[in-house]
């Protein structure tokens, strides 16, 4: 789920994957969706003054919320990094979490879809149509890797960033991926 985890009701039925990943990545994930659909002149230091801004509902606070489970639903916690890196092994976590029973033609398939050449190549299936206008979502699908937010952020939102990912998500994380 990418919706926050306070938005679910306590007695909720099913299971929750929870896809985790770096926060500066996200950082500049989001300000490129952005900036491409929504505010053209979108400076990256001003977007990244309001992300590192404490709040109530920020990648800090949505990251803790869903690693405290303060409801206890049955989550799967999967790292983005973990699926660019060895997607196969995580979809087999997901089918054991799932307790699905499928044969390796429909998992091939799931691996051939869940391709970043596949999902660039199919972007305009993916994100939320507004209905006043169409949007052509060319670069929803940006680049699907690891490290860009240490690449985008100065020294000094690096720090920022870090104190209070210490803070508030890093000792709950440790927690869920200690294995």
């Amino acid at each position: 789920s990418h919706d926050y985890y306070n938005d679910f009701e306590k007695n909720k039925k099913g299971r929750f994957i929870f896809a985790y990943r770096d926060g500066m990545d996200v950082a500049v994930s989001h300000y490129h969706q952005n900036k491409n659909y929504n505010k053209a002149d979108l400076e990256f230091e001003k977007y990244v003054k309001q992300f590192l801004k404490p709040q109530k509902k920020n990648w800090f606070n949505h990251s803790k919320e869903w690693f405290k489970n303060k409801n206890k639903f049955p989550i799967l916690y999967i790292r983005y990094e973990n699926l660019i890196n060895n997607k196969r092994a995580e979809i087999d976590r997901i089918i054991k979490f799932c307790e699905l029973d499928i044969n390796e033609t429909a998992i091939e398939r799931a691996m051939e879809f869940s391709s970043f050449e596949f999902m660039k190549a199919h972007e305009e299936k993916f994100g939320v149509q507004p209905k006043e206008k169409v949007v052509v979502y060319d670069q929803f699908i940006r680049k699907g890797k690891e490290g860009e937010g240490k690449k985008a952020f100065s020294k000094e939102q690096q720090a920022q960033f870090l104190k209070q990912y210490a803070e508030v998500v890093q000792p709950l994380e440790k927690e869920i991926f200690k294995h």
